[in-house]
């Protein structure tokens, strides 16, 4: 298990849209340090994490995962939106820019304690992984990453625990 070191992966990244944003929004303010921070943070969170995911469905413990039902959750992306918005707020003065990254982090870290890893558009759009909450036959919510959609309840997935609450299903092509 990778515990908080996966979370925060997938959190950053998932956040990566609105770093992208800052960056921009910092290159056109003539802030070219924070701008190109901004962007390396986003190239290397979303690389590191989709290594991290690569190798551990290499190499992971496998253990099966019975689900009973499974949903997209949609309602977050509402959310998000409102988030990835955060550099449209212009910025009149340096206060302005630490008020922006305060409210980000205050996101973050909601995101964080809430456990929402359910919505990555970063990660389903470069590498094309699905995230599903589902619910398994012990009753307990959890997140599935997969490579394959899913379009029914599946028989016994093999899956790879990143964490209590998050599991990977290992695909046929990055082994």
């Amino acid at each position: 298990m990778l515990n908080s070191f996966a979370e925060w992966l997938l959190l950053v990244s998932a956040l990566s849209p609105t770093l992208f944003g800052l960056g921009l929004r910092c290159l056109m303010e003539k802030s070219h340090l924070w701008g190109i921070a901004f962007l390396l943070v986003v190239a290397i969170s979303v690389l590191l994490c989709h290594l991290v995911l690569r190798g551990v469905s290499k190499s992971g413990e496998r253990s099966n995962l019975r689900i009973v039902r499974f949903e997209r959750r949609d309602s977050a992306v509402i959310g998000f939106l409102v988030t990835y918005a955060l550099p449209l707020i212009g910025f009149e003065s340096n206060s302005d820019f630490i008020v922006t990254i305060y409210v980000f982090v205050i996101v973050m870290l909601g995101l964080r304690h809430s456990g929402a890893y359910h919505f990555n558009p970063t990660m389903a759009i470069i590498f094309r992984y699905h995230f599903y909450s589902v619910r398994t036959d012990l009753d307990m919510e959890r997140v599935v990453i997969t490579k394959t959609p899913l379009t029914r309840t599946p028989p016994p997935l093999t899956v790879v625990m990143l964490n209590t609450s998050v599991a990977l299903c290992p695909s046929s092509h990055d082994s």
